[in-house]
This record gives C-alpha cells, sequence and structure tokens, in this order.
C-alpha cells in the first residue's frame, strides 16, 4: 500500500525537525544574518526624505531626477519604507 517513496519522505521531515530543534537549543536560530549594504549613503537618505517632506505627493522617479541619483527607485522607496511613508 504505501511505497518506499512515502517512508522517505517522512524519515526527511523528521530529520530536518530534529535539526531544527538542536539548532535552537544551540542559540543558531537567534543570530542576526547582515544584509547588503545600502546603496544610498547617509546624506542621499536625508535629502530623500526631506524632498517627501516638501512635496508630499512626489514620484519616486521625480525624487531620482531631482537629486540625480544612480540608485534604483526600489532603493528609494526602502528609504521611504523604513521611515513610515508609504504609496510612492
Amino acid at each position: 500500500m504505501f511505497g518506499s517513496s512515502d517512508w522517505s519522505g517522512c524519515l526527511q521531515k523528521r530529520r530536518s525537525v530534529k535539526r531544527w530543534i538542536l539548532g535552537s537549543q544551540l542559540g543558531e536560530l537567534d543570530t542576526v544574518w547582515p544584509g547588503a549594504a545600502y546603496v544610498t549613503n547617509a546624506d542621499q537618505g536625508n535629502a530623500i526624505l526631506e524632498m517627501t517632506d516638501n512635496s508630499r505627493f512626489i514620484s519616486t522617479v521625480r525624487i531620482r531626477e531631482t537629486l540625480q541619483l544612480t540608485c534604483s527607485l526600489k532603493a528609494i522607496r526602502r528609504r521611504l519604507h523604513e521611515n513610515g511613508i508609504h504609496n510612492r
């Protein structure tokens, strides 16, 4: 009724759970992994925020063009989202 592949999947799940439990007991799950470095520096980030304070409905394209940034639009949106500014 059950093939060998059914049982092997069950054993693999058990191994994964045991490995996860062992990792949590050793404290490996509490480590913070560093992300990539920012594409914009602090001055550029402040300029982005200041521009959105002055012009409430400005787009990210306009911000990039005005400040002559070489970063992506996603990087600008990420900076805005980190400071609680959404939907630009």
